[in-house]
């Protein structure tokens, strides 16, 4: 079996996270190394906190994410999920190029925002908590998919399950 990382039992499974507030209310989150089973409970841990508080934006750098499996991806959701329903931002900044694929073909890109530095990403306030007036259909539990037909278990909106990760 050809690979382009090695076995889990011959590399260690290391992941650094960086928090630094950019202003008030904004963080900048820098992941290094991969996500994955082994590793998205210490993500998790550093970024759950962050967007339990309504009115912040959570940007999480992910250019050096040299890997990110089922679990990491499950991680960026719950988070995710946690953020549209307090009020809070989450955005991915600069996803390295094995992350964007993983986001690519899971459907996820159409959801967690990307860009390329934090300078780029919105500055104005998160969207509403749900529940709150002016929250969208997402965050109350109607999905539509990208193509408006209805979800088919997406897995990122409230009415589909979501193993948290680590929580």
């Amino acid at each position: 079996m050809n690979s382009d990382r090695p076995a889990s039992r011959d590399r260690p499974h290391t992941l650094r996270v960086h928090v630094r507030r950019l202003s008030t209310g904004r963080h900048l989150v820098t992941v290094v190394g991969d996500l994955d089973l082994h590793t998205a409970s210490h993500l998790a841990d550093a970024l759950q906190p962050l967007v339990l508080t309504g009115g912040h934006s959570v940007l999480v750098d992910l250019s050096d994410v040299t890997f990110l499996d089922s679990t990491g991806l499950t991680c960026l959701i719950a988070v995710y999920r946690t953020a549209r329903s307090t009020g809070a931002r989450l955005a991915l900044i600069a996803p390295s190029e094995r992350v964007r694929r993983m986001l690519a073909l899971t459907g996820t890109d159409q959801v967690l925002r990307s860009y390329a530095t934090p300078d780029s990403s919105p500055t104005d306030r998160p969207r509403p908590a749900a529940g709150q007036p002016g929250s969208s259909n997402m965050a109350s539990g109607a999905c539509s998919s990208v193509s408006g037909a209805g979800c088919s278990g997406c897995g990122i909106c409230s009415a589909h399950t979501v193993l948290p990760c680590g929580m």
